[in-house]
């Protein structure tokens, strides 16, 4: 007999906001249930650890929505992803889960559009010469280390552009975004 896939260990907490999150029908994890008497740095570590186990994801927050954090004037929300429902025991099949009445709430959201800074990344990135690290912070006035988040995090993860980069003679790392189609 094969041996059946582990049931991840869940705390309470976590098992609590991921229940709650799947009788939501747009399946957001926030606001935390009442039944919750969490503090908020201690809220900010469950839902951490959800995020790192893909049981939860960011998703664009709904005008009415509550809002986890902001980021250039986006607003971004959680909500309990097809892996978190299995994780509860609930199965995760994307046709049922659009289309239930219990689960109708949609895991494959349009990634965020990138905003006018990020879009001024995206348009030097495109260049021939790409752009470096210096060219990215004079154009959007931000810092070294917030340049490369927005590269890694923005542009490559939510926007699921292909960045690629090579160290340049004279210039430094110079920055490539692969597919410029993709980025308009």
């Amino acid at each position: 007999m094969p041996n059946a896939p582990k049931k991840p260990k869940l705390t309470d907490t976590q098992l609590v906001l991921l229940s709650a999150a799947a009788q939501r029908p747009d399946g957001a994890v926030l606001p935390p249930p009442p039944s919750l008497t969490l503090n908020k740095r201690a809220l900010w570590k469950v839902l951490n650890s959800l995020l790192k186990t893909d049981f939860i994801a960011e998703r664009p927050a709904k005008l009415e929505g509550e809002v986890w954090r902001t980021e250039d004037e986006q607003r971004f929300t959680l909500v309990i992803t097809e892996t978190g429902l299995q994780a509860i025991g609930i199965e995760a099949d994307v046709d049922v889960i659009n289309t239930s009445s219990r689960h109708h709430f949609n895991t494959s959201l349009p990634s965020p559009k990138p905003t006018p800074k990020h879009s001024t990344l995206i348009d030097l990135m495109k260049r021939p010469d790409g752009a470096t690290v210096s060219e990215l912070m004079a154009v959007t006035g931000w810092q070294a280390h917030s340049v490369r988040g927005a590269i890694s995090g923005t542009l490559k993860k939510k926007l699921g552009l292909r960045v690629t980069s090579e160290s340049v003679a004279d210039h430094g790392r110079v920055y490539h975004i692969v597919d410029a189609e993709a980025a308009q």
